[in-house]
C-alpha cells in the first residue's frame, strides 16, 4: 500500500538533440527514479520524435515544426504505469497547457484532484491565465481540487497571494457564501523581483483561493530560486495548488540546478498524501490499438517506419535476445515488441483522442 504520490515537472529546454539524447542518459532517467507522476516543458520534440521511459507511459502535445524546420516549446507528460487507471485525460488544452484528473476512488482523496501543466512562453499571444482561470470557474473548480504546476515565466517577488487580514466584517448577516482565506502565512522568496505577468499570477491566486507552495513548504521554505541565466537568477517556475490541498502536500523541492539536463530551470518535486495499491503491469498492457487511427493511405510510411535506424536497433536486440519460454519471458517479449509497435504508431499514425471522464 502507497500513502503518497510523487509528482515533479521539469523544464528540460529539449529531450532530444544530435549531442545528447537525454531518454537515453542514465543519469537524468535517475532523477526521476522515484516519481509518478512527471510534467516536462520545453520538450523541443514532435509527435514523430521517439521517446521511451521504461515503466512510464509517455503522452506528447507537440507544437508544429517552425520556418527553419525545427520544434520548440512542447509538453510531455509521464504517467507511471502502475498508476495510470487513476489518471484520466481532460481533453482540455495545447501544446501550452493540459488537464488531466487524479480520480479520487483510484488515490483515496476526499476530492478529484485537477492538474494542470502549463508553459507560458515568455512571447505568447494569448492571455493563458485568462484561460486557466476560466477553466476552473467553469470545470474543474466546482469538482474537486486544483493543481497548477511548470514554468510560468512570471516573478512574484514576495508579494501576497492572499486577501492579508481577510474576515467577514464587511459581509451582510446570514451570507454563507463569501469563503474566508485560510492561510494568512506570507511565503519567501530568492527573487525579490515583481513584473506584470508576476502581478496577474498573484491576482488569479487570490482570486481563485490557490496559493503557491515555492517558499511555504517544508523542502523550500526559502523560496530558491528555480532559473539561472547569464544575467541573473529568478523564480519563474512553480507549483500552485488549492488552500485545501495544503495539509495534504508532504513536502516541495527545488532541485540543484544541473546544465547538462536544462539550459536553465530546475527540477521541482512535491509528495502529495494519498492512500493506493501499485497496479501489476505485468499482465496490464496499454490499450494501444484504440489509441491510434489506422489510414490505408499511411500503410507504406508504416511498414517503411520499421527501417528507423531507433527501431532497427531494437529489433536487433530483440533477435540476440535470449528469451526464456516461462510466462515471465514471454510477457517480456511481448511487452518489448509492443513497445515497437506503438514506437512505430506515435511516427506514422494518428493519436486518437482520449474520451474525458467526468
Amino acid at each position: 500500500m502507497r500513502t503518497s504520490l510523487n509528482i515533479s515537472t521539469w523544464n528540460v529546454g529539449g529531450l532530444i538533440s544530435e549531442n545528447h539524447d537525454k531518454t537515453t542518459d542514465p543519469s537524468f532517467l535517475a532523477e526521476f527514479k522515484n516519481d509518478d507522476l512527471i510534467f516536462l516543458t520545453e520538450t523541443h520534440a514532435g509527435y514523430d520524435s521517439i521517446v521511451s521511459f521504461e515503466d512510464f507511459q509517455y503522452y506528447p502535445f507537440c507544437r508544429t515544426k517552425s520556418k527553419n524546420n525545427r520544434y520548440f516549446g512542447g509538453l510531455g507528460i509521464l504517467i507511471r504505469n502502475s498508476i495510470r487507471k487513476g489518471v484520466k485525460f481532460q481533453n482540455d488544452g495545447t501544446s501550452e497547457y493540459q488537464w488531466l484528473k487524479l480520480c479520487k476512488e483510484f488515490f483515496n482523496f476526499k476530492r478529484d484532484i485537477f492538474i494542470c501543466i502549463v508553459y507560458y512562453a515568455p512571447k505568447c499571444s494569448i492571455d493563458l491565465i485568462e484561460i486557466l482561470e476560466k477553466d476552473i470557474i467553469e470545470k474543474y473548480g466546482k469538482k474537486g481540487e486544483i493543481i497548477l504546476l511548470g514554468d510560468f515565466n512570471a516573478r512574484t517577488g514576495n508579494d501576497c497571494d492572499f486577501i492579508e487580514g481577510d474576515n467577514t466584517n464587511h459581509i451582510p448577516l446570514n451570507n454563507s457564501n463569501y469563503n474566508l482565506d485560510i492561510l494568512n502565512e506570507r511565503r519567501a522568496s530568492c527573487d525579490n523581483t515583481v513584473d506584470s505577468r508576476g502581478k496577474d499570477l498573484l491576482d488569479f491566486c487570490i482570486c481563485n483561493q490557490i496559493r503557491i507552495l515555492n517558499g511555504r513548504i517544508l523542502g523550500n521554505s526559502t523560496g530558491k530560486h528555480t532559473c539561472f541565466k547569464y544575467n541573473g537568477c529568478s523564480v519563474v517556475d512553480y507549483v500552485l495548488a488549492s488552500e485545501q490541498l495544503f495539509c495534504n502536500i508532504l513536502y516541495m523541492c527545488v532541485s540543484d540546478f544541473k546544465a547538462t539536463f536544462s539550459d536553465c530551470h530546475c527540477k521541482l518535486s512535491f509528495k502529495l498524501l494519498a492512500s493506493f495499491t501499485n497496479e501489476n503491469t505485468n499482465s496490464n498492457l496499454k490499450d494501444f490499438p484504440t489509441r491510434y487511427e489506422w489510414n490505408e493511405e499511411k500503410s507504406i510510411s508504416f511498414q517503411n517506419a520499421f527501417a528507423h535506424p531507433a527501431i532497427q536497433n531494437e529489433l536487433k536486440n530483440f533477435k540476440t535476445e535470449d528469451i526464456s519460454f516461462d510466462s515471465a519471458g514471454i510477457n517480456q517479449a511481448t511487452k518489448t515488441i509492443h513497445s515497437l509497435f506503438e514506437k512505430v504508431c506515435k511516427i506514422t499514425l494518428k493519436k486518437k483522442k482520449e474520451k474525458s471522464e467526468n
